[in-house]
C-alpha cells in the first residue's frame, strides 16, 4: 500500500499532465512546456526587432512615391485629347530570366494606331510599385496619342547586373529596349491583352524611349545604341526596334568617371550623335549630383537636343505629370514629324507662355519658372533613324 509521500507525488504528476495533455495531442514533458514558452518569447523578441524595420520600409515607400501620384498641380491643357486605358502584358525575354517579364501598357482608348514608347523607372520603382508610382505621367503621355510600355523588371539595380552606383555594369536599358522589340512584332487574331496593345501600335512610325532617374540614364543608353546603329556593339539589343528620340527626366549621370560622384561606369551620353535628346531636371533635385543632368546634355552631340531645368521641383515631384506634356511634345516632333507652326512643335520651340523655349514661361509654370538651353539647328529626316 503506497505511503502518503508516494500519493502526493502521483497527484503532483497528474496535475502536471492535466496542464500539458490535450485530447488530440500526445502528452509532453515539463521540459517541453518550458521550452515552448522560451521559443514564444524568442519569437516575440524577433518581432519587436523587425517591426521597426518593416515600418521604416513602408514609411520610405509612402514618403518616396506618394508625391509622384500626387504631384504639383497640372493645368488642364497638359492632358491630351484621348482618354486612355491600361493593361498588363507579358513581354518576355528580359535580362533576368527568373525575374518579372511583364510590362504595363497605357494607350489611347481609340481605334487608331499610335507610335510606341518605352518607359524605364527609377531605383525601387519597378515591380508592384510601378503602376502606383508612375501611372500619372504615363497616362498623360499616352493621352497625347502614344502607346506607352513600362517594364516592371529591375526593381533594384542589382536585379539587372550589379549595383550600378558602385561602379558595376547595369543592363536595365536592355529591358527598356526589349519592350520596343516586342512592340515591333505583329499582333495575332486572339483577343488577349497583348494583342489588343499590339493592334494599337503604328509600326510605320519610329519609336521613343524615356525614363526617370535610373530610367533616365537607361534612356540615354538606349539612345546611344540607336545612334551607333548596326556598327555598334549593342545593336543586338535594339535590333528590331526603331528608336528615334529620347527623353531623360532627372537622369543619373552617364558621362564616365567624375570626381566625387558615385554613379557607376555609365559613359554613354557622348555616344548620342544622332538621336534627338531632351533632358528635363530641376535645380532642387538633390538626389542626383549637382549639374550632372546638364553634363549629360552637354556630352551628347546630337543635332537636336534640349535641356530644361525647373527652378523649384524635387527629384520625385519633378517626375510626375509636370513634365509629361513636354515629353509627349518632344516625341510628336521627332516621331510624328510635327513642324513649325504645329501645336506640339510650338510647345518645344515656340515663344508662347506654354513653350519650353519660350520667352514668357513664368506665367504657366505655377511659380516654378523653367530655365532652358535650347539647341536646334536642323531636322534630320525620320528615315535616317529607321533600323527595320
Amino acid at each position: 500500500m503506497p505511503d502518503a509521500l508516494e500519493l502526493a507525488s502521483r497527484k503532483s504528476s497528474d496535475s502536471v499532465r492535466l496542464i500539458l495533455v490535450d485530447d488530440d495531442e500526445e502528452p509532453h514533458s515539463c521540459c517541453y512546456y518550458k521550452w515552448s514558452r522560451r521559443r514564444k518569447c524568442c519569437c516575440c523578441c524577433l518581432l519587436l526587432i523587425f517591426l521597426p524595420v518593416i515600418a521604416f520600409g513602408l514609411a520610405f515607400i509612402f514618403i518616396a512615391y506618394i508625391p509622384i501620384e500626387n504631384p504639383i498641380p497640372v493645368p488642364e491643357w497638359a492632358h491630351g485629347p484621348y482618354k486612355t486605358t491600361e493593361t498588363l502584358v507579358e513581354v518576355g525575354g528580359m535580362y533576368k530570366q527568373s525575374g518579372d517579364q511583364d510590362a504595363w501598357a497605357f494607350y489611347p482608348d481609340h481605334n487608331g494606331t499610335f507610335p510606341a514608347l518605352a518607359f524605364s523607372h527609377g531605383d525601387g520603382g519597378g515591380g508592384f510599385l510601378l503602376h502606383w508610382a508612375f501611372s500619372g505621367i504615363l497616362r498623360i503621355v499616352a493621352s497625347h496619342g502614344f502607346v506607352v510600355l513600362a517594364h516592371k523588371s529591375c526593381f533594384w539595380p542589382w536585379d539587372c547586373g550589379t549595383l550600378s552606383h558602385d561602379g558595376g555594369p547595369n543592363y536595365q536599358w536592355r529591358d527598356q529596349a526589349r519592350t520596343l522589340v516586342w512592340a515591333a512584332s505583329p499582333p495575332s487574331l486572339d483577343d488577349s491583352p497583348e494583342n489588343r496593345v499590339l493592334s494599337r501600335i503604328n509600326r510605320e512610325l519610329p519609336m521613343g524611349v524615356f525614363g526617370q532617374s535610373t530610367g533616365g540614364r537607361t534612356s540615354i543608353q538606349a539612345a546611344a545604341a540607336a545612334s551607333e546603329g548596326p556598327s555598334g556593339s549593342n545593336y543586338a539589343y535594339i535590333n528590331g526596334s526603331c528608336i528615334a528620340a529620347a527623353v531623360a527626366i532627372h537622369p543619373d549621370p552617364c558621362i564616365g568617371p567624375h570626381s566625387n560622384w558615385r554613379h557607376g561606369s555609365c559613359d554613354r551620353a557622348s555616344a548620342i550623335t544622332k538621336t534627338p535628346l531632351a533632358v528635363f531636371t530641376s535645380k532642387l533635385d538633390t538626389t542626383e549630383p549637382a549639374g550632372s543632368a546638364q553634363i549629360n546634355y552637354d556630352a551628347a552631340t546630337s543635332t537636336n537636343k534640349i535641356y530644361a531645368s525647373m527652378a523649384g521641383v524635387s527629384h520625385i515631384k519633378g517626375t510626375g505629370p509636370i513634365w509629361a506634356l513636354y515629353t509627349a511634345a518632344w516625341f510628336h516632333v521627332y516621331l510624328n514629324g510635327q513642324s513649325q507652326g504645329d501645336y506640339y512643335f510650338n510647345l518645344i520651340y515656340g515663344n508662347s507662355t506654354k513653350s519650353v523655349c519660350g520667352e514668357n514661361k513664368n506665367e504657366m509654370k505655377m511659380d516654378e519658372p523653367i530655365e532652358d538651353m535650347c539647341y536646334f539647328e536642323d531636322f534630320v529626316e525620320l528615315e535616317s533613324y529607321r533600323q527595320i
